[in-house]
Parts: structure tokens; C-alpha cells; sequence
């Protein structure tokens, strides 16, 4: 939905630092709530710290939270903080509270 590269699809783009932008370092709760809960479960109007309003981009976010654990959820914030933020793996898991993360390789 962000595209491979989080440079936006069907979804907003998340590169370059967006992803931090709508969900800064004290927002990282947030962030992991906006994916589990998606559009529609969201309880407000906006979301993130621009008071973006739901489904502005034209696409609705789905949840996440019914086929992803805590963990699951945290590990792709900080994916998402990383990788399309710029954000240092030991900063997005201090602002996400998570000490460390395990990759488990073949289940």
C-alpha cells in the first residue's frame, strides 16, 4: 500500500522521514495503535501529529490488530521508523519501549 520503497501507493508515503513526521518520537504508541486499529477502528477523526484526517489519502488503513501480535506490531512500527524514517534501530525501540527484539529464522 506504501510501496516497497515507502515512497506512497495506494497509501501515503512514509520515506524520506514522513513516517516521523506524522508519528514523531513521542507519538511511537500511536503509531503501533494506527496499525492495529486502522480507519476504522481509529476513535478520532485525525491521526498522527499533523491531525491528518482519516481517510484523507483516498485509502482506508486497514487493522492490524486482529492478525498481528504486540510484538509483531511493535517490530513493524520500528521497521517502518528505520527503514523509512531514518531513525536509528536504538532510538525507534527507546521511543517504542522495546529493549530488544528477536528475529526467529524458520519459525
Amino acid at each position: 500500500c506504501h510501496a516497497e520503497d515507502g515512497g506512497g501507493g495506494t497509501g501515503p508515503a512514509m520515506s524520506g522521514g514522513a513516517v516521523l513526521v506524522t508519528f514523531p518520537g513521542d507519538s511511537c504508541a500511536d503509531h503501533i495503535s494506527w496499525i492495529a486499529l486502522g480507519s476504522d477502528g481509529w476513535p478520532e477523526a485525525t491521526y498522527g501529529a499533523p491531525g491528518i484526517p482519516v481517510g484523507s489519502s483516498g485509502a482506508q488503513m486497514p487493522g492490524f490488530g486482529e492478525s498481528l501480535t504486540a510484538e509483531e506490531l511493535a517490530a513493524v512500527v520500528i521497521y517502518e521508523r528505520v527503514a523509512f524514517g531514518g531513525q536509528s534501530l536504538a532510538d525507534a525501540e527507546a521511543d517504542c519501549g522495546v529493549e530488544e527484539l528477536e528475529v526467529v529464522a524458520g519459525g
